[in-house]
């Protein structure tokens, strides 16, 4: 994102929330000094609804108390409609935040990116009243050298609304891979075994989404893998006139893995070389886009073009 500017997911229904992502300004607190190495945005979110005309008095005792038992008891009985509006916004933008990065393809992030919480309301949009002593929003950190920048993704709001507003989240196998390969400088074996695990719940999940069961004989992961994209009920993307489709490349680089996972999980004094480890791990990274682009999402095809093998 460029300098002051900002990315809005407009959820329209009812209640309307507005989800906004936003380089930090001089006026929000950050607690810590970023780091040089990570990205920082402000991650905020805005819901639209009618207070209910019982808690209506109770705001506007608060407001005028400030402090005192009179505000302390109003609060108290606000608490439960707070509670409720907060959550759902806290749920609503995670989610965002959560989809927003799988699309993007942000995989060098914090296993969990969010730190910093601050609620606050307002009447009119203009003047806002702190819930609680308000530290900043949710601030959502994102690493540099991501693959891609948002120059040529003009759908990316509309993107993450649609899957958003669909329950979609982003799937278990990203996020394992994401913790894979934040291990690959401290621990080379949980970093492989992770990554191999992320590979291989990101094919089932999509072979149960697909209506497809797993070989019933006591296939390699090799097999299954080339067996189950090659079969004629799972319609294979295009791009253009180009089938995209597993590569031999790929293909062996996942059996090795499977082949140094097995080492690993049976004997674990295996040496394990950290070239070789990394070039597997990306092996299941562009195995995930794929299977991403294989479920019938349009805006994975352009994480599966960084392996041009891909297409026939």
């Amino acid at each position: 994102m460029k300098e002051n500017e900002s990315l809005d997911f407009v959820y329209s229904g009812e209640p309307r929330i507005v989800a906004n992502l936003r380089p930090p300004s001089s006026q929000d607190r950050l607690r810590t000094r970023p780091d040089v190495s990570v990205r920082l945005l402000v991650a905020e979110a805005i819901i639209e609804l009618d207070v209910p005309p019982d808690l209506r008095e109770s705001y506007a005792k608060v407001e005028a108390s400030h402090e005192g038992e009179e505000a302390r008891v109003q609060r108290q009985q606000l608490e439960p409609f707070e509670r409720k509006v907060f959550g759902e916004l806290t749920d609503r933008l995670r989610s965002t935040v959560s989809v927003f990065r799988w699309v993007m393809g942000y995989v060098e992030d914090p296993v969990d990116p969010l730190t910093f919480l601050g609620y606050a309301y307002s009447h009119d949009g203009l003047d806002w009243n702190d819930v609680v002593p308000r530290i900043g929003s949710l601030i959502v950190s994102f690493s540099y050298g991501v693959p891609f920048s948002l120059k040529g993704r003009p759908t990316i709001c509309s993107d993450v609304v649609e899957l958003v507003s669909k329950k979609m989240e982003e799937p278990l196998g990203h996020q394992l891979f994401r913790e894979a390969w934040s291990l690959k400088k401290v621990s080379l074996r949980s970093a492989l075994v992770i990554g191999f695990a992320a590979g291989e719940v990101g094919f089932m999940q999509f072979l149960e989404h697909r209506h497809l069961k797993p070989v019933p004989d006591r296939a390699s992961w090799y097999d299954l893998v080339k067996r189950r994209l090659s079969d004629k009920r799972v319609p294979r993307p295009m791009l253009g006139n180009k089938l995209v489709r597993p590569p031999e490349r790929f293909l062996r680089s996942l059996k090795r893995c499977a082949e140094l996972r097995n080492q690993v999980v049976h004997d674990g004094s295996v040496r394990l070389d950290r070239v070789e480890v990394e070039g597997l791990l990306k092996a299941i990274d562009e195995f995930l886009w794929a299977l991403d682009a294989y479920s019938r999402h349009g805006w994975a095809i352009q994480h599966v073009l960084r392996w041009q093998d891909w297409l026939e």
